[in-house]
């Protein structure tokens, strides 16, 4: 948000979904998240690195400044990097595939796409 972290990625994300889970809603203050799963190589930080909090068993990656979640690790020598679609220059271009953990949906929202949704994380 504020521009004091800078990353890139490289080639296409392994998947992107949304996450209605509990604790991406409590980690970034949405009804559900959007996330773009990147080989961990594939993610640069420019200048500053984020801030690395652990929540719900993973490392959540945010700006030391601002706040804005970046993303998160699922542990510190994990094989991937999830993004949060939001913090992306152009997410436009990001295709999720499915919304998973619909047990914690909150009631109010309503899915209004045909993508396939998993009570908890999607197969695979």
């Amino acid at each position: 948000m504020c521009g004091a972290i800078r990353y890139v990625v490289q080639g296409d994300p392994v998947v992107t979904l949304h996450c209605h889970c509990a604790d991406c809603r409590k980690a970034t203050g949405a009804a559900y998240s959007t996330w773009a799963v990147y080989p961990r190589g594939a993610l640069a930080w420019r200048g500053r690195e984020p801030r690395r909090v652990r929540f719900a068993d993973r490392l959540r990656l945010s700006c030391p400044d601002c706040g804005s979640p970046l993303g998160m690790l699922p542990s510190e020598d994990a094989a991937i990097v999830v993004v949060a679609a939001g913090s992306l220059d152009h997410p436009e271009v990001l295709k999720p595939v499915c919304h998973a953990w619909i047990e914690d949906q909150l009631p109010w929202i309503e899915i209004g796409n045909q993508l396939p949704r998993y009570p908890k994380m999607m197969p695979g």
